[in-house]
C-alpha cells in the first residue's frame, strides 16, 4: 500500500509519514490512486458544503466547499495554475516561459487567472440544483486528478534539469493509467450515472487537447502544467454538469 500512501502524502496536507526508501517507480505507480484520493478530497469538500448550508446560507456553503478543497490539497494545483498563467502570458518562447514558471513570485496574470478560475467554480456550482452539488463536488476533483495521470502517461518532461514532477512525467505505466481510469469512471458513474460518464469523456478529450497545446509550446510537461490541467478539468467538469442540468430542466 506504499503507493496509496504516497498519493495521499503528495495530494493532501494529511500528515502521512512513510518509512524506508522510496523509489521513483513507487512515485510513478502512486498515480493509479490519484482519482481515488481526488474523490476523498471531494467528499471532504462536499461535507463542508453540507455543514455550512445548515449553519449559514447557500452562498456561504458554496464558498466553503471551494475553499475547503483548496485547503486540504494545500493549494498545490492552484499554485501550478497561477504559475502557468504567468508563464504562458508573459513568455514568448520556451526558455522564457519555463523561467517565469519557476519564479516563486506571482504576477498580474496569475492573480487574474486564479480569481477567474475560483469565480467560475463557485458560479457553476451555484447554477446547479442543490441535489446535484454534493456529487458534483466529488466527481470534479476525481476527474481533475485523473487528468494528471493521463498527461504523465502520455508526455515527457519539459525540463532537462528535472523538477518536482520528473519522477512522474513519462514514467506512468499502462497498467497505472488503466487502474486510474477504472477508478475514475466507476466513481463518476456511481455518483452521477451517464452524466458522470459524459463528463469524463469530455474531460478526457480536453486533457488531450491541453497536452498537445502545452507540448507545442514547451516540448513537454512540467509540474505546473500538470496542476493547471487539474484545475481546468475541474472547471470543465462542473461546466458540463451545469449545462446538462439547465438543458434538462427547461
Amino acid at each position: 500500500m506504499t503507493s496509496l500512501w504516497l498519493a495521499i502524502q503528495f495530494l493532501t496536507i494529511l500528515p502521512v509519514r512513510l518509512r524506508g526508501d522510496i523509489r521513483d517507480t513507487d512515485l510513478a505507480s502512486s498515480m493509479r490512486w490519484y482519482p481515488l484520493v481526488g474523490s476523498a478530497l471531494g467528499a471532504i469538500s462536499a461535507f463542508s458544503f453540507w455543514i455550512a448550508l445548515r449553519l449559514f446560507s447557500f452562498p456561504v456553503a458554496i464558498v466553503a466547499a471551494v475553499v475547503t478543497l483548496i485547503v486540504v490539497s494545500g493549494a498545490l494545483h492552484l499554485d501550478g495554475f497561477a504559475d502557468m498563467c504567468d508563464g504562458f502570458y508573459g513568455g514568448h518562447d520556451r526558455e522564457r516561459i519555463l523561467a517565469i514558471m519557476k519564479d516563486s513570485r506571482s504576477g498580474a496574470m496569475a492573480i487574474v487567472g486564479v480569481f477567474s478560475l475560483l469565480s467560475l467554480k463557485m458560479s457553476l456550482l451555484a447554477s446547479q440544483d442543490e441535489s446535484w452539488i454534493l456529487p458534483s463536488l466529488v466527481v470534479a476533483p476525481t476527474i481533475g486528478r485523473w487528468s494528471m495521470v493521463w498527461l504523465c502517461a502520455r508526455s515527457r518532461n519539459a525540463r532537462a534539469s528535472g523538477g518536482t514532477a520528473s519522477a512522474y512525467i513519462g514514467h506512468v505505466q499502462k497498467r497505472d493509467i488503466l487502474i486510474a481510469t477504472i477508478f475514475c469512471v466507476a466513481i463518476a458513474v456511481a455518483l452521477m450515472s451517464w452524466r458522470g460518464l459524459a463528463a469524463f469523456v469530455i474531460a478526457a478529450a480536453a486533457a488531450e487537447v491541453f497536452r498537445r497545446y502545452v507540448e507545442r509550446r514547451l516540448d513537454g510537461m512540467t509540474g505546473d502544467t500538470l496542476g493547471a490541467c487539474c484545475e481546468l478539468i475541474e472547471v470543465l467538469t462542473l461546466m458540463s454538469l451545469a449545462i446538462r442540468w439547465m438543458v434538462f430542466t427547461r
